[in-house]
């Protein structure tokens, strides 16, 4: 876990924990220690593999976040582009706001607004 303090206009302390689930089944049960309500999440996923359970991560938001909001991240390493059923995601789960794409490796960034 890496937590990371930043401080607003108002002088208001904001804090980020960002943890790596890493997505090994033998961890499922231990994400509802981490999941918490008025939280933003992203769900970080490589395009390279193709095996993001994109259904059970925002089922398990859903349920243990108090409907937090939740963003796509596609990290297109190696120029490989994933598309994602964004409206059936949508339909099924109202904390979906939005897909960003990036290429970590070269710190590229583009973003897509699909609202």
């Amino acid at each position: 876990m890496e937590r990371s303090p930043f401080l607003l206009d108002s002088d208001r302390e904001f804090r980020v924990n960002i943890w790596d689930f890493g997505g090994q089944e033998i961890y499922h049960a231990t994400h509802q220690f981490f999941l918490t309500k008025r939280s933003l999440y992203a769900l970080v996923a490589d395009t390279r593999k193709e095996d993001t359970d994109f259904y059970y991560w925002l089922n398990v938001v859903e349920l243990l976040s108090g409907n937090s909001p939740l963003l796509i991240i596609k990290n297109e390493k190696q120029e490989r582009k994933r598309e994602i059923n964004e409206r059936e995601l949508r339909r099924g789960f109202t904390n979906f706001q939005e897909t960003l794409t990036t290429n970590l490796a070269t710190e590229s960034r583009s973003a897509r607004n699909l609202k």
